[in-house]
């Protein structure tokens, strides 16, 4: 199976590579998360990604139409997580057109690269049930913007991020996603090692180069962190989702989590 180049950023990640691990099970976790507000529900994952998400909520949750636009990877999720109340489809959260309402919208890792944001949202508010529930995640942009992704169109503050989301739910809940000190030791090390490379461009010529090309470079350069770091995760300190915890906190967090509920 040949992946988009998004893949080797972590844009994509899978299960079972001992590179993409930590970034594999920080977004589990935050699946996990969502379950206690999607079993036996209908639900819609917009964003899907490969698919090992909605997996996970469907062994709960009463209907899971999961979605996403990149073609090898709902390929992926259909040959590798499959369901019978779990359907993928091949298509953008704006041109969904499915008449049938939601209980819960689950959109992890995505908002950060919408260019349309507000129309985003007011279409994923459209797809709830009055009393619907919509669960974001989204990078903190407090934590984690000195990597400059060049696939991201903006990456939020808590607090912006709070005021953006009011303007479509009546009531939101912010949460952070942490680490442990084995986590934050990878989170370190990835940061010690990406500030000083984003600085050997001293004149910021990636500023000038076509976005694709900005993207590759970041692609190379992440899977190099990636495997130059994938030592730190012998079979004595393997990340998994059992690293990571949720909490009201977010100020330093790796991922902010909005529940949003009662859309206006």
């Amino acid at each position: 199976m040949v992946f988009h180049y998004a893949s080797i950023s972590g844009e994509r990640t899978t299960e079972g590579k001992l590179y993409f691990q930590p970034t594999f099970f920080q977004h589990q976790k935050t699946y996990s998360f969502c379950t206690k507000y999607t079993t036996s529900k209908r639900v819609l994952d917009a964003g899907c990604g490969t698919g090992a998400g909605a997996f996970l909520l469907s062994k709960t949750a009463k209907e899971i139409v999961a979605v996403d636009t990149d073609r090898d990877a709902i390929e992926y999720s259909r040959k590798m997580y499959k369901r019978r109340n779990l359907t993928y489809k091949r298509i953008g959260v704006l041109d969904i057109r499915d008449k049938k309402k939601f209980n819960t919208v689950v959109s992890l890792q995505v908002i950060e690269h919408i260019e349309e944001v507000d129309t985003y949202l007011a279409k994923i508010k459209d797809f709830l049930k009055p009393k619907g529930i919509a669960i974001f995640s989204t990078p903190n942009s407090l934590t984690q913007s000195y990597n400059e992704n060049p696939y991201h169109v903006h990456e939020y503050l808590a607090e912006e991020l709070l005021i953006l989301l009011k303007k479509y739910f009546q009531t939101v809940h912010l949460y952070g996603l942490h680490g442990d000190k084995i986590v934050l030791r990878y989170e370190r090390a990835r940061k010690k090692f990406i500030i000083p490379l984003l600085q050997l461009d001293i004149f910021r010529l990636r500023n000038f180069l076509p976005k694709t090309i900005v993207q590759r470079l970041f692609d190379f350069a992440t899977i190099f962190c990636r495997l130059f770091f994938a030592t730190e995760n012998n079979s004595k300190k393997r990340i998994s989702m059992k690293n990571y915890k949720i909490n009201r906190q977010t100020e330093n967090a790796i991922d902010l989590i909005a529940v949003c509920r009662d859309p206006k």
